[in-house]
């Protein structure tokens, strides 16, 4: 309903959620000159400029139920029909542990979710906390299964304009100490700002649910 809409509008601000990313990648990331130095010389080069923007197109692309659909089927075609490039794909997921962070991410966030609600009196009495976590728990297969099935085909279609050594320069800066830490301070960032949102959504929820029933 409206009133819903509204605080939808309201957590989901651009401004706000991108002042929450800046001041907690700040935070994780520290101030190591050589780590910003070597960061900033990559994802500020051409090449860094180029996996970037291909990165921030194919998410715009994904949007699209039907386009989504055709990448999931060309990545489950590629492995018999491009092996090595199937392989280098997954080197550059694992090496930048993309299945395990985001799992932890959206559990960490779900979490959240029912912290928000049950500070609210979503659930009419406080839900305990170990309630909470075997609820959030029983979500972690299917949440793995999604973001396996998204992931791969996203990155099928992100890198599909580069060449074989290119997408291999990628991945050998994420195995360096500077892409490392990079990479850990994206997720902490991401997490933070997606558990305080969750949290907020859930009171959201829960205020809204009270009321209805009042």
């Amino acid at each position: 309903d409206a009133a819903w809409r509204a605080m939808i509008e309201v957590l989901y601000d651009t401004n706000r959620m991108t002042t929450r990313f800046d001041t907690a990648l700040a935070a994780a990331l520290g101030s190591d000159p050589r780590v910003l130095a070597d960061c900033q010389t990559f994802f500020g080069g051409a090449m860094g400029q180029r996996v970037l923007a291909l990165e921030i197109e194919a998410r715009l692309t994904l949007l699209d139920d039907a386009a989504e659909a055709a990448a999931k089927e060309a990545w489950g075609k590629l492995a018999a029909s491009n092996p090595a490039r199937a392989d280098q794909i997954d080197r550059f997921a694992i090496v930048n542990d993309l299945i395990e962070s985001n799992v932890m991410g959206a559990l960490n966030a779900n979490l959240a979710f029912y912290h928000g609600l049950s500070a609210a009196g979503g659930f009419g009495d406080p839900m305990p906390e170990d309630r909470m976590l075997t609820e959030v728990w029983t979500q972690e297969q299917n949440i793995r299964r999604d973001t396996t099935d998204w992931l791969y085909p996203f990155l099928m279609l992100s890198y599909q304009p580069l060449t074989q050594p290119e997408l291999q320069a990628y991945i050998d800066f994420s195995e360096t100490d500077s892409g490392k830490k990079l990479n850990a301070a994206m997720f902490l960032a991401f997490d933070a700002v997606m558990a305080d949102l969750s949290r907020d959504l859930g009171a959201a929820a829960g205020r809204l649910m009270v009321g209805q029933d009042i």
